[in-house]
């Protein structure tokens, strides 16, 4: 059989698409926005610049407390105060654990032990709450315990962003005033 030799075909350059202008974040509902901050993705160049030349974004988790400070509306005292009321909350939330290194026996746990580490969570809680004035306890419960932004509530929002950022810096500076006072 005789083989047939290939016309030449003529090189052309490799083509890539435009990089899209809307990314792809997920799920958009309201629950899955959650403490989501868009922000661009960047690298250091050899002259020590911040790039970004294709645009690209991505969507990360953050802690309101830590952004808060980060933008410079509290300091690491206030943020110190906030993170003791949040970690105390956020043990409230947890469940009981369970370890999966230990041999599955017919047994059941101990009752007694899961009602005790409750109640010890929710008395740290209790115990950091009670030192929250009245006038503070929907700001900090927004902002440290849920980590929604200050924004969230009604009479902090559009215009009135800066004054719920003035009276969550006041909220936990009392705050950090009163656990203070109690570690003495």
């Amino acid at each position: 059989m005789a083989r047939r030799k290939k016309a030449a075909q003529k090189k052309t350059p490799v083509t890539v698409a435009a990089m899209p202008e809307h990314w792809d974040m997920g799920a958009r509902g309201p629950a899955n926005r959650l403490h989501l901050v868009q922000e661009p993705v960047t690298w250091t160049n050899e002259k020590g610049e911040q790039v970004n030349p294709n645009n690209v974004k991505r969507m990360r988790r953050v802690d309101m407390l830590q952004k808060y400070h980060k933008d410079g509306v509290i300091d690491n005292r206030q943020l110190t105060a906030g993170a003791t009321l949040r970690d105390a909350w956020a043990k409230t939330e947890m469940g009981q654990g369970k370890d999966y290194s230990d041999p599955v026996v017919d047994s059941s746990p101990k009752p007694d032990q899961a009602i005790d580490i409750r109640i010890d969570r929710m008395s740290a809680y209790l115990s950091v709450s009670k030192l929250v004035a009245a006038e503070d306890k929907a700001i900090l419960q927004a902002v440290a315990c849920e980590g929604r932004a200050v924004a969230h509530l009604r009479e902090y929002r559009y215009k009135a962003v800066p004054k719920g950022k003035e009276h969550l810096a006041a909220a936990l500076d009392r705050l950090a005033d009163k656990l203070e006072r109690k570690a003495r």
